[in-house]
């Protein structure tokens, strides 16, 4: 689940959304899941890009960061 997921500037980004590009790379790197928005089934692991929790992910490009939850 990916809560409070970012804009990304066009010199950064394709046309495709961040959640997009997180679905592909995902599934090209073996990984066959479902990438939810906001809402998603118990025991999902979180990224939070609102409530920074986890382990923090520094996102140098957009001068921010996340956090991952692992249920």
């Amino acid at each position: 689940m990916v809560v409070g997921a970012p804009e990304i500037p066009c010199e950064i980004q394709t046309t495709h959304v961040w959640i997009s590009h997180l679905s592909r790379y995902l599934r090209r790197s073996g990984h066959e899941v479902v990438v939810y928005e906001e809402v998603g089934p118990v025991g999902a692991m979180v990224i939070d890009w609102e409530q920074v929790q986890g382990e923090v992910i520094e996102v140098p490009l957009l001068d921010t960061q996340f956090g991952i939850m692992l249920p």
